[in-house]
């Protein structure tokens, strides 16, 4: 592949495989912090018992953070296979497809559902959650704005198709 006069082909592939890259990272963080989910719950809950919070002191603190938090890595994991899978489409040159669209589609799911257990948290432990959870939500809504410009290239195309 050459480099256009706007820096096209060679430029663009750089870029996708340099967010393959940075997925495939934050795979591994992920899936490591998944792993070391009761560590890192005993650490949180305990740093939750010096403060004023609802789950604060309860019995049930571990087990109900541990839940979000393996239900939002969960999510988190599943996003950023799709986001790989995305990505491999891309560099392929399958940009405007039926499957981009219903993976974009997926994607923002995760997010929203996401940023529920994120708000949940932010209601029961620490407030920051509600504001990760608000950052989630914006993601999500830059998603399906993607995905419903994606969509409406996919109508274009097929309707060129049948033109031709």
């Amino acid at each position: 592949m050459t480099k256009n006069e706007n820096g096209g082909p060679v430029h663009n592939a750089r870029n996708i495989r340099i967010t393959r890259v940075c997925v495939v990272i934050l795979l591994i963080i992920c899936a490591v912090m998944l792993m070391r989910g009761p560590w890192l719950t005993v650490a949180f809950v305990r740093g939750i018992k010096a403060h004023d919070f609802l789950l604060s002191d309860k019995q049930y603190a571990f087990g109900v953070t541990i839940a979000i938090g393996y239900f939002c890595g969960s999510l988190a994991l599943l996003m950023l296979i799709m986001m790989f899978r995305f990505l491999g489409r891309l560099s392929q040159g399958d940009v405007f497809t039926r499957q981009n669209v219903q993976t974009l589609h997926r994607i923002s799911l995760c997010c929203i559902f996401a940023a529920g257990g994120c708000l949940l948290m932010g209601i029961l432990s620490y407030w920051m959650f509600s504001a990760l959870a608000a950052g989630i939500l914006f993601m999500a809504l830059i998603v399906r704005v993607v995905r419903d410009a994606f969509e409406r290239a996919v109508s274009m195309k097929d309707e060129l198709d049948y033109t031709i």
